[in-house]
């Protein structure tokens, strides 16, 4: 994140949803951890499992129609809208299945 302003950025770790483009296996159970660089050293900032877990600002209905934006089709499926202050960020997903299998990690500036 650039500037001197916190963005609200929305991430989203998708399976399910990439079935409509014709991708059948795909992680049923995605998770997100969001990491942050502070001081040289990456940390966990935030960890989300199914989107319907985030509550308040967090959850991910609150950007809804926002332009570019394909909410997951699966309460599965990992999702968070974070209001993020300038640094570096870094997102991982991962799965409690033990085969690999294929998911879609994204990540979205909401401009208001």
């Amino acid at each position: 994140i650039t500037g001197t302003e916190n963005k609200k950025v929305v991430f989203m770790g998708k399976g399910k949803t990439m079935e409509s483009q014709g991708i059948t296996d795909y992680v049923a159970d995605p998770a997100l951890i969001i990491y942050k660089l502070t001081d040289g050293a990456w940390g966990v900032y935030k960890t989300i499992d199914n989107w319907g877990d985030a509550t308040g600002t967090e959850n991910i209905s609150t950007v809804d129609g926002s332009e570019g934006i394909t909410l997951p089709v699966d309460a599965n499926e990992a999702a968070i809208v974070l209001d993020l202050e300038p640094g570096n960020y870094s997102a991982i997903l991962t799965s409690t299945e033990a085969t690999e299998k294929e998911a879609l990690v994204e990540a979205y500036e909401i401009v208001e």
